[in-house]
């Protein structure tokens, strides 16, 4: 959910992309960056939202095993341009959790808080899932957390955080958003083309049997063939056996758009595919050189998906629609109520400290 509403809150106007300072032809007089013996990287620098304060040390953490083998390809203006949406990401995510878990302390009752109470038993549900997903090694684990900046008191904290932004969003946001049958009729009709269209698609398995120099022979074989496949027996196992066609090894599964595009001896197929149902077994086919036996898998005709068969995922479509709309909307008012000064200047010394500390890595 979270990073949903990261990439809204990146597009939904909070701050916006700096223009380049220089052009590209004065960039490229520029010296190229220093490859060895680089500054220590320093995450001293701190951005303040409301009463809260986020560490450059903190976004850095977690942009540079993302980046590091771009900063050592890359020269620092090609690294700025490639990693600043991902590090404005991070920061926008952490801006975001702050914010909302600020919110969550004035709004989620005081019970919440309690020792033991529902978010200790939350935090410790989430940190055996981790470790868990870590096949509960603790050792495997604690490295993880490290790469991303955190001890495991720290990140004990900040999946705290995490649940009480997520507990806000749930008081904030509708889970089942009523749609309208309309809204829903109107959605199929708009994206009719686009995504209900059904291609035609035909399938089915063949046993291609030769006739050769003794056609009666090759008859009693596809007898034989089609007596064995429709007493039960598995049909890919009768293609196996029986069948001399050109995919025979393969299966004997052939699969068109376009059956009446088939060469003879082939289209005399094409002829009863359209007499039969799916999972039927056909009658030996007496083609030049050949007897057929299909079996058919799908026949498909061109056209639309009925709107009834896709009602309910167009309904949740749109409800998912609705939440997103709404948590676009609460989070761009968070924004624009916070206390926020310097992100722009705060989101550059990230990025450079980031190219700096993955060189130095």
């Amino acid at each position: 959910m979270l990073a949903v509403c990261l990439v809204a809150v990146i597009f939904c106007g909070c701050y916006k992309e700096p223009k380049p300072k220089y052009t590209q032809e004065q960039l490229k007089n520029f010296p190229q960056p220093q490859v060895d013996n680089l500054p220590k990287p320093s995450g001293g620098l701190v951005l303040a939202v409301n009463s809260e304060t986020i560490s450059a040390d903190e976004i850095v953490s977690l942009a540079v095993a993302n980046t590091a083998p771009a900063a050592k390809e890359l020269s620092y203006e090609e690294f700025v341009k490639a990693s600043y949406p991902f590090v404005k990401q991070i920061l926008t995510d952490k801006v975001t959790n702050t914010l909302l878990y600020q919110k969550a302390k004035i709004t989620v009752p005081e019970e919440v808080f309690e020792e033991e109470g529902q978010l200790d038993k939350a935090v410790d549900t989430e940190m055996r899932r981790m470790l868990a997903s870590y096949q509960n090694n603790y050792s495997l684990a604690q490295q993880e957390i490290e790469k991303q900046g955190y001890d495991w008191k720290s990140y004990r904290e900040y999946q705290k955080k995490q649940i009480l932004a997520q507990m806000y969003f749930g008081e904030k946001i509708e889970r089942s958003p009523v749609i309208s049958h309309k809204e829903m009729v109107d959605f199929y009709a708009e994206n009719k083309d686009e995504k209900f269209k059904r291609e035609p698609k035909v399938s089915f398995l063949l046993i291609d049997i030769l006739k050769g120099d003794d056609s009666q022979a090759a008859l009693e074989t596809a007898k034989k063939a089609l007596e064995d496949a429709k007493s039960g027996k598995d049909f890919a196992q009768c293609v196996t056996e029986y069948s001399q066609g050109v995919k025979a090894k393969t299966g004997g599964l052939w699969e068109t758009k376009d059956p009446t595009s088939f060469a003879a001896p082939y289209d005399a197929i094409t002829k009863v595919i359209d007499d039969m149902y799916v999972g039927q077994i056909g009658d030996i086919i007496d083609a030049d050189g050949h007897f057929f036996i299909v079996k058919l898998v799908e026949n498909t005709k061109a056209g639309y998906i009925p709107f009834e068969d896709q009602q309910e995922d167009i309904e949740k479509y749109l409800k998912s629609v609705k939440r997103r709309e709404q948590m676009d909307k609460l989070l761009k008012e968070l924004f624009e109520q916070a206390d926020i000064m310097g992100l722009e200047g705060f989101l550059q010394y990230c990025v450079q400290q980031t190219y700096i500390r993955a060189r130095n890595s």
